[in-house]
């Protein structure tokens, strides 16, 4: 349930708060665990950062795909296993046509080694 307006926080949800976005998690999931709305995860942690908080700088990730370390894996693994870029977007619920850039964020922000893809339609003359 949301914080009302005005409620304090205290020093246990600061700390559980640092810790779940320290470690990544995602602003929803914070969100529901300390209490506010989506949106305000991002306006607390500026907020807690200006009171002297140490809170880690959150690294964008790749759009068009949610940056769960379990679906970065599955993304990686279906990519390096020579998946289509159709099959590889239906397993994730995004885009065909965004594959392959996301693929190059992938590689660019989380430094993760990608096999090298061929370019163009590949013909299957026997």
């Amino acid at each position: 349930m949301p914080v009302t307006r005005g409620q304090r926080w205290t020093a246990a949800r600061v700390k559980t708060f640092a810790k779940l976005w320290n470690s990544g998690t995602h602003p929803a999931a914070i969100a529901e665990v300390v209490g506010l709305l989506p949106r305000s995860v991002a306006v607390m942690a500026a907020t807690l950062r200006r009171r002297g908080v140490d809170l880690a700088p959150r690294r964008r990730g790749p759009k068009g795909i949610v940056t769960s370390p379990e679906r970065i894996k599955k993304f990686v693994s279906l990519w390096n296993s020579g998946a289509s870029s159709r099959a590889i977007a239906a397993a994730l619920g995004i885009r065909p046509g965004s594959v392959q850039s996301i693929g190059g964020r992938i590689k660019a922000v989380y430094g993760i080694d990608l096999k090298p893809r061929p370019r163009g339609p590949q013909s299957s003359k026997a």
